[in-house]
């Protein structure tokens, strides 16, 4: 169970790190060519197979097992034309863009 936690505790802070980044760095709908390269080199360095469709969609191939089966999981990854308020370390730094959606978020944990 000790091992269980250190892992899952690890991944939350590995999922609160690149929302983080990707939140400080937004990029509206059609526009997200930094978004794009960022997730392919996350994708890319966890030994997935990228497929080819156009950017700034990113496509991860993970093979499973045997079987006729398929599971997809999706992730909006665009802004909102959206200045963002407050003082956070992680806020965004492009002005009159922010996730205010939570797509950081879904893009991270995904």
């Amino acid at each position: 169970m000790q091992a269980l936690t250190l892992v899952s505790k690890e991944l939350g802070e590995w999922a609160v790190r690149h929302r983080r980044h990707l939140h400080q760095y937004p990029e509206l709908s059609g526009e997200e060519h930094q978004t794009h390269a960022y997730i392919k080199r996350q994708l890319e360095e966890m030994g997935m197979d990228i497929l080819a469709f156009e950017a700034p969609s990113v496509v991860g191939f993970l093979r499973g097992t045997t079987g006729e089966n398929t599971i997809a999981l999706r992730a909006d990854i665009d802004a909102l034309p959206v200045w963002e308020e407050g003082d956070k370390p992680y806020q965004s730094k492009i002005p009159g863009i922010s996730h205010a959606c939570g797509h950081d978020g879904h893009t991270a944990v995904l």
